[in-house]
């Protein structure tokens, strides 16, 4: 339970907790999911409205939530404070659609940092304490050999302790028209949704278990260690790589969505403006010829931030110059890329910039 130094800290303390109860009143008023925490209590609920007026007020608590967390920080940064941080953090929010909107639920994972030194220390703690006991010997056997893996790891190198059992709930919602998915977080202390337009019944939940989508842990090497909670280790700078590899996935992704929509709307606007005319036909003919092209151009894209993963440069995000760069000879010479591609791609050369083909020449 929280403490208190002075008066006035504990006053701005309760009248958080007036706005923490109000905030779960409202949300509890118009619930249409919740999630349940480790004693069955529910948490990280999720309300719909339509009301202006709920609205209005949620914006009022949200924004004095917001008012008090920034002085609890302030507090703590002055050791001051007792108040854990999970009690205000991570502050609500308000989500308004005028679109679909779809609550995810999947398995989660806590994590935790630890530093090459004290892990180091963790295994001469226990190598001390069970080194004299012969039944130990092939345990203490295994633990010298760990240890000796982070002995020679860089000083100061950083490993993420990651443990199942947990699950994350999602707001995915679309912006507007044309435009791909958002995803939003909800926190233990839940959030609103606001729509003029939707229903409960519109708003669906999906459970995705582990084998719906690839983690990118999957690509990580795990490491062994025997002197740590149970979890699955990794070094830090693996995950940050795979985290830029990643982002640079997520933008091809989303230029290949946009591409697909252009696309699509074009073939529909022609259809329209040639039907019934001499030109129908061709169009038709052209259109089926291109779109396996365009669809390779597209697949292609995901070979080559593989290509981008081999050199491990995530900076460069414009596709143009991800096909600049990454694209054999052979490739784009049959003329799939636009004059864009062409021209960025003599502008790397004339900067002196390594083509993909340049330090991985193919085989011939």
């Amino acid at each position: 339970m929280a403490t208190f130094t002075d008066k006035k800290f504990e006053e701005m303390y309760q009248g958080f907790r007036n706005v923490h109860a109000e905030w779960e009143t409202l949300v509890s008023e118009c619930v249409i999911f919740s999630d349940v925490d480790t004693r069955a209590l529910p948490f990280r609920s999720v309300g719909l409205t339509s009301d202006p007026a709920v609205l209005e007020k949620a914006e009022h608590l949200v924004s004095e939530w917001r008012r008090f967390a920034t002085a609890f920080d302030k507090q703590g940064q002055g050791s001051k404070s007792t108040i854990l941080k999970e009690t205000y953090m991570p502050v609500p929010y308000i989500l308004k659609v005028k679109h679909e909107v779809e609550i995810l639920r999947r398995g989660a994972m806590t994590s935790f940092v630890h530093p090459r030194e004290s892990i180091l220390t963790r295994y001469d703690s226990t190598i001390a304490k069970f080194g004299k006991m012969k039944a130990a010997a092939s345990f203490i056997k295994l633990l010298k050999k760990e240890r000796d893996f982070f002995e020679a790891e860089p000083e100061g190198t950083l490993y993420r302790l990651r443990s199942s059992g947990f699950t994350e709930i999602t707001l995915v919602h679309t912006p507007a028209a044309d435009i791909a998915p958002e995803r939003s977080l909800v926190g233990a202390h839940g959030a609103l949704i606001f729509s003029t337009s939707l229903t409960k019944d519109d708003v669906q939940l999906r459970d995705i278990t582990g084998g719906d989508q690839k983690s990118m842990y999957d690509r990580i090497t795990r490491i062994e260690c025997s002197v740590l909670e149970q979890g699955d280790l990794y070094r830090v700078s693996d995950i940050e790589f795979e985290r830029k590899y990643r982002e640079v996935y997520r933008s091809v992704q989303r230029n290949d969505t946009s591409m697909r929509i252009n696309w699509e709307k074009r073939e529909r606007e022609m259809r329209v403006k040639y039907r019934g005319t001499e030109k129908y036909n061709k169009f038709i003919s052209d259109n089926n010829a291109t779109r396996p092209i365009r669809q390779w151009v597209l697949d292609h894209d995901y070979i080559l931030i593989e290509r981008m993963r081999d050199i491990g440069e995530f900076e460069t995000k414009s596709v143009v110059d991800i096909r600049a760069r990454y694209l054999y000879d052979d490739e784009i010479k049959d003329g799939h890329y636009s004059s864009k591609v062409l021209t960025r791609r003599q502008e790397m050369i004339d900067q002196g910039i390594k083509l993909y083909q340049d330090l991985y020449p193919k085989s011939k």
